[in-house]
């Protein structure tokens, strides 16, 4: 690996990174060709790198090139650690952008009908009324975990490689519980009437467990759902339940239910024991929203600055905020 010297500082830097990443198990899919030859035959324990780097080992801990090689590998390896967390919350959630942290008024437009043209050609002008959801601010999460000095003098980067991956789940995690609350929390929409509410017609008539029975009673009333007299054709999409239900769901979709929900279902410990709700997919109507900055839908890691006395901060930032959009869903009491 002589070459390696030849090269341009920031490329050094570049190729150990992902060579340390590439160790730890990454599988990125764009990386330096000099960086899978580095891993291959290279020495990648805390002297190896020093001496790539071209830098007595005996000073690593005041090395700026070891912190961005070390850096290098944690964006890499957030590359593969935000494909692998459990995003099944998004499954229910349109994804909104908000420009800034602020509270915010969200109008949407209600259901319209259009008018037959006649043979005047004349194209009437639909009346328009709009529903307002309350963005009542965005959430940002965050911690930093110490990637400490014995650890890089040990060379443990299936440890960093760890540290990113749950630093990703974390994020992720905090989004699903602000999502699934809402429909736990029965959150209050803007004209001050709770999400579901007797008054507006969705809440199942017939409460139980999931079953083809209460199934039917959750459709014949998402199937009424009207606005200003235009009825919204809604179609189940996703069936949301507590945890502990999944072995009695599953046997119903295997009877057939999966016809009747095509999105299937999904469970959150989240949610009140016995209480289910059936959505349509947020493609169709969306109930529940999840909001974020310009900058992106996904955690921000990174490392913090340079090293410590103790090592060399990995830190995980996320800004998003849930917002109840709609009540066109049904919830069921359950038991």
């Amino acid at each position: 690996m002589n070459e390696l010297n030849k090269l341009p500082h920031p490329d050094k830097i570049e190729i150990l990174g992902q060579a340390i990443a590439l160790a730890a198990g990454a599988k990125p899919a764009k990386v330096n060709p000099w960086a899978t030859d580095y891993h291959r035959y290279g020495d990648l324990t805390l002297s190896g790198l020093m001496g790539a780097l071209g830098q007595p080992v005996g000073s690593f801990m005041s090395s700026s090139d070891l912190a961005s090689t070390i850096t290098e590998a944690v964006r890499t390896l957030t590359v593969e650690a935000l494909r692998a967390p459990d995003q099944t919350h998004r499954r229910i959630t349109r994804l909104l952008v908000t420009p800034d942290f602020k509270t915010a008024n969200l109008p949407r437009c209600n259901p319209l009908a259009l008018r037959e043209v006649d043979n005047t050609g004349a194209v009437a002008t639909l009346p328009v009324s709009l529903s307002e959801a309350e963005l009542s601010g965005m959430r940002t999460y965050a911690g930093i975990v110490n990637f400490s000095r014995q650890a890089i003098v040990n060379s443990d980067w299936d440890l960093l490689a760890s540290i990113t991956e749950e630093l990703a789940i974390a994020a992720f995690r905090a989004e699903a519980a602000a999502v699934f609350g809402l429909l736990a929390s029965n959150a209050t929409l803007a004209d001050g009437v709770a999400m579901f509410d007797s008054t507006r017609g969705n809440l199942a008539s017939v409460g139980g467990a999931p079953s083809f029975a209460t199934l039917a009673s959750c459709i014949q009333a998402m199937s009424t759902m009207a606005v200003g007299g235009v009825n919204l054709q809604l179609r189940p999409g996703i069936l949301v339940a507590p945890t502990g239900l999944e072995s009695d769901l599953a046997a119903l979709f295997d009877a057939g239910a999966d016809r009747l929900v095509p999105g299937g279902f999904i469970t959150a410990h989240e949610l009140p024991a016995h209480v289910w709700y059936l959505l349509p997919s947020p493609e169709q109507r969306a109930v529940v929203g999840l909001a974020h900055l310009p900058r992106g839908t996904e955690p921000e890691l990174y490392t913090q600055g340079g090293f410590t006395r103790d090592g060399l901060g990995v830190r995980c930032r996320h800004t998003f905020g849930p917002v109840a959009l709609s009540p066109y869903a049904v919830m069921n009491a359950g038991m």
